[in-house]
């Protein structure tokens, strides 16, 4: 299961229905798209980046249990930054 796809299904979905209807135009830009935010959620522990993406989007994924760390402040205004320049928040 993708790990983007459970922050960001619509991302993946648009993949998908691109590339099945032959606008493999779009889907390229899509699959670069789903490249960048998954690079933004290895800005921090991927994991982390998983939950905060989530949590950006206003479901609570709760906390990540030890020894496993969330991002920090820095980390996460990076990658809401991102997902923002990519229209997807």
């Amino acid at each position: 299961m993708s790990a983007v796809a459970n922050a960001l299904p619509e991302l993946l979905v648009d993949l998908h229905e691109s590339y099945t209807a032959g606008d493999i135009e779009h889907a390229r830009e899509c699959q670069s798209t789903l490249y960048r935010v998954r690079d933004a959620f290895k800005g921090g522990p991927y994991l982390a980046g998983v939950k905060a993406a989530l949590s950006l989007r206003g479901f609570d994924a709760g906390p990540l249990r030890s020894p496993l760390r969330g991002m920090n402040d820095e980390e996460r205004s990076a990658l809401e930054a991102t997902i923002r320049a990519e229209g997807l928040l």
